[in-house]
């Protein structure tokens, strides 16, 4: 009998969690969504390996977030990671109202939405206005919140293209003015909400993909704040552009010096390819100059990103062989190269480089360094890990905007 209490007792707890910020709409139906995934290049990239290294590792993520007292996981990131985490759930194609993870999404967005509705103290931002920052219940976080503002504004972006909530859209369009407000004169950001002379550009990519993402669902976004932005990443070139020949590539570095001014970076120079890609430049325009045509620098970032994802390939790793390879950079990496590749497009860059990951991300997950990974993710942090990878690994399937070019 107290087993019986017990048990319906957690279920009313549970209902009323899940459900009192969000609730179902009894117009949207239960259910994974019908339509067929729209995927990059026929969907061939996806095989029955990638299926279930998927499922396995969103279930084991929701189980967490489930299990979770307020849905957050991830410490000592909670908001960065949950809300990784919600954006897997909405890559595989579900949300908040519908899916086979619509109970753990919807708990992952009341848990940041709480956060967004904390007030907050003033030595999180001394002299700063932090209107519209996603707070953190962690003190190791707060001193870098901008990446996990960031990270929970793309999430509430993301999901606000699927509920169209009013509540919803009032809270992503402050954090976005936090975005802008907190720019820098060198068009950058650094780790705390106040604007700073540091161009990050590690942070400045989360805030550009939120940004972008925003715009996707018609949240207005300041065009000086845009332009300010992509001048930044083109600042943050390794070196100057003298040619175009096919065999010139460049990266870009951590902050943004001028050319040549600091030291080459992987990762990040898949991020700043995902900045500029997220501004709106695709293609180069004719003229020599790259401040005026930023557009120059992407094919020889791209043979730079694909040198490196063949190398690691290689060497059975996944992310480039600059030293960040292990740990949490190789995660951040490969999250980055994957968007690159996908903007990119074509059998070049995606059609080459997406299996080359792909099949390295599972290999490690099915090696020796892949057990917990099997649980939820690698050694760092399993469920930024886990998170990470099945964002990247269901990039194919097209389910979220931010990937679509």
């Amino acid at each position: 009998m107290k087993t019986t209490t017990r048990i319906i007792c957690f279920c009313i707890v549970e209902l009323l969690m899940t459900s009192h910020a969000f609730p179902l709409d009894p117009s949207d139906p239960v259910g994974p969504p019908s339509a067929k995934p729209k995927g990059i290049g026929d969907f061939h990239e996806v095989n029955a390996w990638l299926r279930k290294a998927v499922q396995e590792s969103l279930d084991g993520l929701a189980g967490r977030v489930m299990a979770s007292p307020n849905g957050a996981i991830g410490d000592p990131y909670p908001t960065a990671v949950t809300a990784l985490a919600g954006l897997a759930f909405l890559a595989h194609g579900d949300t908040p109202n519908r899916g086979r993870y619509a109970r753990p999404l919807r708990r992952v967005l009341n848990y940041i939405m709480a956060l967004a509705h904390r007030r907050l103290p003033d030595e999180v931002a001394p002299n700063g206005n932090v209107q519209g920052l996603i707070d953190t219940e962690s003190e190791k976080e707060k001193g870098r919140i901008m990446y996990s503002h960031g990270y929970a504004t793309l999430f509430l972006a993301e999901t606000y293209g699927t509920t169209r909530n009013p509540e919803l859209r009032r809270v992503l369009r402050e954090a976005i003015g936090l975005i802008e407000r907190t720019q820098g004169p060198g068009g950058g950001w650094s780790y705390k909400p106040i604007s700073q002379k540091r161009n990050d550009m590690s942070v400045g990519v989360c805030q550009t993909m939120a940004l972008r993402a925003a715009r996707n669902t018609g949240i207005s976004v300041s065009r000086q704040v845009i332009d300010r932005a992509i001048l930044c990443a083109v600042r943050a070139r390794t070196k100057e552009v003298i040619k175009r020949s096919p065999d010139f590539n460049l990266g870009f570095t951590y902050e943004s010096l001028g050319p040549g001014k600091s030291s080459l970076s992987f990762p990040v120079t898949c991020g700043a390819l995902c900045i500029l890609y997220g501004l709106g430049v695709y293609e180069d325009n004719g003229k020599p100059d790259p401040e005026k045509n930023p557009g120059m620098l992407i094919k020889p970032a791209l043979r730079y990103v694909m040198q490196e994802v063949k190398a690691a390939s290689h060497h059975g790793q996944i992310a480039g062989r600059s030293g960040e390879e292990g740990g949490a950079f190789r995660f951040y990496g490969v999250y980055y190269t994957v968007q690159a590749l996908a903007q990119a497009g074509g059998e070049e860059y995606w059609g080459k480089g997406f299996p080359m990951i792909r099949d390295a991300v599972l290999k490690i997950r099915n090696g020796k360094q892949g057990r917990r990974w099997r649980q939820y993710g690698w050694e760092v942090n399993r469920d930024f890990e886990a998170a990470i990878t099945c964002i990247v690994l269901q990039v194919p399937y097209q389910y979220l905007p931010i990937f679509e070019r």
